[in-house]
């Protein structure tokens, strides 16, 4: 579980199913950024009380 951080920042070494295996949930963040290889829905589903999450090539929610 990740919390309270200002910008959280995934490498583009980070594979989807690293991400849904070792994040359990993101909360109270600013701003998350992953690559383009990790599915925005994906991140979506483990987020709470994110301000927005930024796929590399530039896609934001």
């Amino acid at each position: 579980i990740l919390t309270n951080i200002d910008e959280l920042v995934f490498g583009d070494d980070v594979t989807e199913e690293l991400f849904d295996k070792k994040i359990l949930k993101i909360i109270r963040c600013n701003r998350v950024v992953v690559p383009s290889s990790i599915r925005k829905f994906v991140v979506l589903s483990k987020t709470l009380y994110v301000g927005e999450v930024i796929v590399k090539n530039g896609e934001k929610s």
